[in-house]
């Protein structure tokens, strides 16, 4: 069962993981009703290195992205979720975070690997 960890010790722990010589992946989202989509990226992106983190997105931030009706399951439930499937290491629960610059600064603390992304993003 993967860690369900906060946002603040992610970077020191992303770094110990490197200067073991693990390959860090990195994914995020919303992971709001898992369906086999999410479970096939997952395990793909767990195939590009040794430790796959998730950084999983705020209820506001879900709110905001899908809806007034979402998320159907609040962050702590999604969290747990994803902690449950092997291929996760990691989950990372994320505060509300509305600027890119946020996860700029979020993805140079955690300095991975490999960033896996679904198609249509860049």
């Amino acid at each position: 069962m993967a860690e369900i960890i906060p946002v603040s010790r992610i970077g020191s722990l992303s770094h110990r993981l490197r200067k073991q010589g693990k390959v860090v992946v990195l994914v995020g989202g919303c992971f709001d009703i898992l369906h086999p989509g999410h479970v096939i990226f997952l395990e793909k992106a767990k195939k590009a290195g040794d430790i796959l983190i998730v950084i999983l997105e705020s209820d506001k931030k879900v709110k905001t992205l899908k809806g007034a009706n979402r998320p159907i399951h609040n962050q702590k439930m999604r969290a747990k979720v994803l902690s449950a499937l092997r291929v996760v290491d990691y989950v990372v629960a994320l505060p509300y975070m509305k600027l890119n610059e946020e996860y700029d600064e979020l993805i140079g603390r955690i300095r991975p690997d490999v960033i896996a992304i679904t198609e249509g993003y860049t």
